[in-house]
C-alpha cells in the first residue's frame, strides 16, 4: 500500500503494536524508513503521533562502524555477512492532524538528506541498491524494529485543502500563517478568506478582526461536497460567534502596555513618558484621567486624548477578564470581532487586548486574521504578531506593500486571481481558488 505523505511515495512494510501502541513502518525510494507510533485515548481515537525517520546505509566494511549511527545491524546470508547502519533524525511528537504530521516528516527528511556516514564508507540502501542486500534487511522487519506485526493501522485521512492550482497541480501551504501582499485590498481579502476557509475545514478555529465587515461573509461558508472530498475534510459546519465592542467584549487598559497605548494614540515620546511613569494603566479611561498629572504639556495632551476617547468609544473600556475562546480539538468555530464601530486607534488596542493574553499549549490552536492593512499600522504591532506563533496562534494578515518583518509564507497578488506563493525561498506561480464564502444577495 502506498501512503500519500510528503517526501514519498511511501510503501508500508509492516504494522503492529509496541507497548500497546499501534506502530506502522513505511519505506520510500531513497532508503528512508518512517516509523509512526500512534497514541490513543480510551475510545481508541488517535490523539498524537510519534514520528521517527531513519536512513539505511549498506556498509562497505563491517569492521569499521560509523560514529554517528544510532543503530548497526549485522545480517548473515549464506557465507556473506552484511552490515547496515541506520542514521536517525530527531524524533518528534505531534498532534494527530495532517499539517503537523507533514511538517514533522519534511523536517526529518531534510535532516537525513544532509547527513553522511562518519568514519567509514557505505551506500544508501535505496531502490537502486543490490536486491539481495535490501531483502536481507527489509524482508525481516521483525528483527530490525523488534515489534510483532499483529495488527494493522491505517492512517485516517485528514484535511489538506489547497490554495489554488498551478496548471493541473494543487498548490498547498505547509503553514497556516500567511501574509498577502500587493493587488487591491478587495483581492487581498479574497486570499485571506481562502486562508480562513482552509483553516476551518482543517479543524482550526479562526479569530477574525474586521473593521469593514468584508470578512463577515465567512458566516455563509458553504464549501462544495466535491472540494471537501478532494481535500479529505470531515468538515460539518463552522459556528459563527460575533463579538461587538462594548457589549460582547471590552478593552481593559490594565493589560495594555503604556508605551503601546501612547503609540496607538499618536501621542509622541514625551506623552509616552508620562504614561510610562504611571507604571501600569488602570482598567478604564475614567480612572486613567484621574491618574494623569496635568503639570506638563505632555500630561495635558494625554488628558485631552482620553477625553476624546470617552466620547468616540463610550462603554468600550472596562474591567474585563481575558477573552475565553473555549477551544476544543477539531473545532472550526469562527470568533468574529466586529471592530467597525471603533476609530482606528482603538481598533489597535482591541487587537492587543484580545491577542496578548492568548496562550495555548497546542501549536496552531487558532488562526488570528487581521483585515486591516498592516502598512497602515504602527511598527509596534509586529512585536505582538511575531510573538503569537510561540503562544499557539497562527496569523493571516495583509499589506499593500511587501516588506513587513514577519517570518511567515507570503502570497503576492499579481493580476487577480493570479498570484505567487512564496514559502521557504521557493516561489510558485498559480491561480488562487475562488472563496466559497459569499455575502447574501441584497
Amino acid at each position: 500500500m502506498d501512503l500519500n505523505l510528503p517526501c514519498g511515495p511511501w510503501e508500508q512494510l509492516a504494522s503492529g503494536k509496541w507497548a500497546s501502541h499501534p506502530v506502522t513502518l513505511y519505506e520510500n525510494a531513497e532508503g528512508m524508513l518512517l516509523l509512526s507510533l500512534f497514541e490513543e485515548n480510551k475510545d481508541k481515537t488517535v490523539t498524537g503521533v510519534l514520528v521517527l525517520m531513519k536512513r539505511v546505509f549498506l556498509l562497505h566494511d563491517s569492521k569499521y562502524l560509523p560514529a554517528n549511527a544510532e543503530t548497526v545491524v549485522l545480517k548473515k546470508t549464506g557465507n556473506q555477512q552484511l552490515a547496515y547502519a541506520l542514521l536517525e533524525a530527531k524524533p518528534a511528537y505531534v498532534s494527530f492532524n495532517q499539517r503537523e504530521l507533514f511538517a514533522a516528516i519534511k523536517s526529518q527528511y531534510n535532516e537525513l538528506k544532509a547527513m553522511q556516514l562518519e568514519g567509514t564508507k557505505g551506500e544508501v540502501l535505496d531502490d537502486g541498491a543490490d536486491p539481495g542486500a535490501r531483502e536481507a534487511l527489509l524482508g525481516d522487519p521483525f528483527s530490525l524494529f523488534s515489534f510483532s506485526p499483529s495488527a494493522k493501522v491505517e492512517l485516517k485521512p485528514h484535511a489538506h485543502p489547497s490554495l489554488g492550482k498551478a496548471g493541473d497541480e494543487n498548490v498547498y501551504s505547509d503553514s497556516l500563517s500567511l501574509i498577502v501582499v500587493g493587488g487591491l485590498k478587495e483581492e487581498r481579502l479574497k486570499a485571506l478568506t481562502v486562508t480562513c476557509e482552509n483553516a476551518l475545514v482543517s479543524g482550526v478555529p479562526c479569530i477574525i478582526f474586521d473593521s469593514t465587515k468584508r470578512l463577515e461573509a465567512l458566516k455563509n461558508f458553504s464549501p462544495p461536497k466535491e472540494w471537501l472530498e478532494e481535500s479529505g475534510a470531515l468538515w460539518v459546519d463552522s459556528p459563527f460567534e460575533s463579538r461587538v465592542p462594548g457589549k460582547d467584549f471590552f478593552i481593559d487598559l490594565s493589560r495594555i502596555d503604556p508605551v503601546f497605548f501612547a503609540e496607538c494614540m499618536g501621542l509622541g515620546v514625551e506623552a509616552a513618558a508620562v504614561l510610562k511613569g504611571l507604571r501600569s494603566l488602570p482598567s478604564t479611561i475614567a480612572e486613567l484621567l484621574h491618574k494623569v498629572p496635568l503639570d506638563s504639556y505632555a500630561g495635558q495632551k494625554v488628558s485631552r486624548c482620553l477625553e476624546v476617547l470617552q466620547k468616540t468609544a463610550p462603554n468600550v473600556f472596562n474591567r474585563s477578564p481575558p477573552p475565553n475562546f473555549a477551544l476544543s480539538t477539531g473545532s472550526s468555530k469562527i470568533f468574529y470581532y466586529d471592530l467597525s464601530p471603533l476609530p482606528k486607534e482603538v481598533r489597535l488596542l482591541a487587537l492587543d487586548s484580545v491577542l496578548s493574553p492568548f496562550e495555548s499549549e497546542v501549536r496552531n490552536a487558532v488562526l488570528a486574521v487581521i483585515e486591516e492593512d498592516l502598512s497602515e499600522l504602527p511598527v509596534s504591532i509586529y512585536s505582538l504578531l511575531n510573538g503569537l506563533p510561540a503562544k499557539g496562534a497562527a496569523i493571516a494578515v495583509n499589506a499593500e506593500s511587501p516588506g513587513a518583518p514577519l517570518q511567515i509564507p507570503q502570497l503576492h497578488v499579481l493580476k487577480y486571481p493570479e498570484a505567487v506563493f512564496e514559502e521557504e525561498n521557493q516561489k510558485t506561480r498559480f491561480v488562487l481558488r475562488k472563496p466559497f464564502s459569499e455575502a447574501p444577495a441584497k
